[in-house]
């Protein structure tokens, strides 16, 4: 595995004979794609992924390299055009556009072969797992790169019970459905919400540790970031507030701009100097999310 920047590097100058152009194909967070941008390396575009925003960046620090992304689940397109001025000349100019992909005229044969090969989860629509339309909240799993949402609460919690741990946090980054569920909640969906394989540990923690991972995560707030910590139902948070400021506490559905500093575990006021049993995602402890804790 090479870093990115030295893989671009030495494949830059591997193709600079070979090609009239490289545009890099990226999945990473747009501030390592700006920076890629960056790097003085020609690429006249990069085509990146990961964030799930229509994003354009482009002549930053005399930088003329464009980076675009068109968000997630296709609903857009981005037509990107590079032209030359001659036969001759290296430079070359972009021009982009976003189309509305809901516009495209289908495709029968397709259509026909994506319906067939669907059926398995046309299936798994029908599957009940939970009738949400008693819930005292909406089931949600909007703007959870933000904030806590429903849907973190209810996954998590689901897992704390299940491991018999203490409490329980994941990356917003792998619940990833984006929706409301105001009647039910089916297995189609779960698969939807938790789209990737994720595995799962138990494992001690100090409660410093925990707090610390916690503020850390939602450190990029109000920018939307798939580390922000999705906590189990027994978690409170507190806001962080100037000296003078009342402060506020929060139950982890409260949507209540500030709230950083974690408070309570399994419904107790955090110790400290406690060893807790946390579940959370094994890659959040090998480095994932670059949260230092």
């Amino acid at each position: 595995m090479v870093p990115v920047m030295e893989a671009a590097i030495n494949i830059a100058k591997e193709l600079d004979d070979q090609c009239d152009v490289v545009i890099p194909l990226t999945h990473q967070d747009v501030d390592d794609d700006v920076l890629l941008s960056k790097a003085g390396l020609n690429f006249p575009v990069i085509l990146g992924a990961h964030d799930h925003d229509f994003i354009v960046k482009g002549g930053e620090h005399g930088s003329s390299c464009l980076v675009v992304k068109v968000g997630s689940d296709a609903y857009k397109a981005a037509v990107i055009d590079v032209s030359w001025k001659d036969d001759i000349s290296k430079e070359c100019s972009v021009q982009m556009r976003f189309e509305d992909v809901g516009s495209y005229k289908k495709d029968m044969v397709v259509e026909m072969v994506a319906f067939n090969a669907l059926k398995p989860v046309r299936d798994l629509k029908e599957a009940v797992m939970l009738r949400t339309s008693t819930m005292q909240e909406l089931l949600s799993s909007r703007n959870i790169r933000t904030k806590q949402t429903t849907m973190g609460t209810l996954i998590t919690s689901a897992l704390r019970d299940g491991l018999n741990a203490d409490c329980c946090f994941l990356n917003a980054g792998g619940i990833r459905g984006n929706s409301d569920y105001p009647q039910e909640f089916t297995y189609f969906d779960l698969r939807n919400e938790v789209a990737f394989t994720t595995h799962l540990v138990v494992c001690p923690m100090l409660g410093s540790v925990i707090a610390a991972a916690v503020k850390e995560s939602r450190s990029s707030l109000p920018n939307a970031s798939g580390s922000f910590f999705q906590l189990d139902s027994r978690c409170r948070v507190e806001s962080d507030l100037n000296d003078g400021e009342e402060k506020k506490s929060s139950s982890t559905t409260d949507d209540i701009t500030g709230m950083q500093t974690l408070v309570v575990i399994n419904d107790e006021p955090i110790d400290m100097d406690k060893t807790y049993m946390v579940c959370t995602d094994y890659l959040l402890l090998t480095g994932m999310c670059n949260i230092s804790p």
